[in-house]
């Protein structure tokens, strides 16, 4: 269980299990969206990506690791938070800042799966 926190976007990824998800939650004051998410809905969800305010984002993945799947869940969920990101400081996405998009939700990806990397070479004997 582990969680990592941008100095450059406000970010955060989260891997671990729900009751971690919960606790990083809480830590945020959070609780209205702890509450809000149902053991049912994270039973089944391989991710969630939650906006907690100011363009601030938390990426929860479940123990990921670097394969297609995962790595297009990632994407997926970078997309999110870089469109909420976008939203929070008034830009529209439309033709004259799909690149700007691009970037970012390169940049979201980039960071998770480094970190994933990073973590995984913290857990090999």
């Amino acid at each position: 269980m582990y969680q990592q926190t941008s100095n450059y976007l406000p970010s955060s990824e989260v891997i671990g299990s729900n009751n971690f998800l919960r606790q990083q939650l809480s830590e945020l004051n959070e609780t209205k969206l702890v509450d809000e998410i149902s053991d049912e809905y994270l039973q089944f969800s391989r991710a969630l990506t939650i906006h907690v305010g100011n363009g601030e984002s938390v990426i929860f993945l479940k123990h990921p690791n670097l394969n297609p799947r995962d790595i297009s869940t990632i994407a997926h969920e970078a997309t999110h938070a870089a469109l909420f990101l976008l939203k929070a400081v008034d830009i529209k996405t439309n033709k004259h800042t799909e690149e700007l998009l691009a970037y970012l939700i390169e940049y979201i990806s980039f960071r998770i799966l480094k970190f994933i990397e990073d973590m995984n070479h913290e857990v090999e004997p």
